[in-house]
């Protein structure tokens, strides 16, 4: 099954508060890595710059821990980092290996622009967790609290950027 990059976002819906219009702004920021079945998006893994205009409390709260979280023993604001996520698969095509394609397929492809990738996972959410520190070998450096839910931040390097 096809894994690329998609720089304009298609219509549909992420949750009940991502839309298309706002798939197809992440989208455009950084890139949407997605896999098709048949000309048929079956999953797809987003990416975004910090800077990027989230409109979202959670990224906010999040972004705000980065000059107290430490990842490999500095602080994560020291980095050269990037929002990694949303990622959504199709039920039909979970537990194939595509979470870990999507993964090292963003990972290549934003390797020369980043040191980091920064993510987070809802606590209440074990198989996601599960899924992204154990199935993908992202490290939990620390997790923040926002309207009553504890959210987990997971960092992860990207390949060294090439010096050629």
């Amino acid at each position: 099954m096809p894994i690329f990059r998609k720089k304009n976002g298609k219509k549909g819906f992420f949750r009940r508060n991502l839309h298309a219009d706002r798939l197809r702004e992440i989208a455009e920021d950084l890139g949407t890595t997605i896999a098709t079945v048949d000309a048929k998006v079956v999953a797809f893994l987003c990416a975004i710059r910090n800077e990027f205009t989230h409109g979202s409390p959670v990224i906010a709260k999040m972004l705000d821990t980065y000059d107290l979280v430490k990842f490999e023993g500095k602080a994560l604001s020291s980095y050269s980092s990037y929002i990694y996520g949303p990622v959504c698969i199709d039920r039909a095509y979970r537990g194939r290996g595509l979470l870990r394609r999507l993964y090292e397929t963003q990972k290549q492809d934003l390797a020369r622009q980043f040191d980091v990738g920064v993510a987070f996972v809802s606590r209440g959410s074990p198989y996601s967790l599960n899924a992204h520190i154990a199935g993908l070998g992202m490290t939990e450096v620390g997790d923040f609290e926002l309207m009553g839910n504890v959210y987990v931040i997971l960092a992860f390097r990207l390949p060294p950027k090439s010096t050629s």
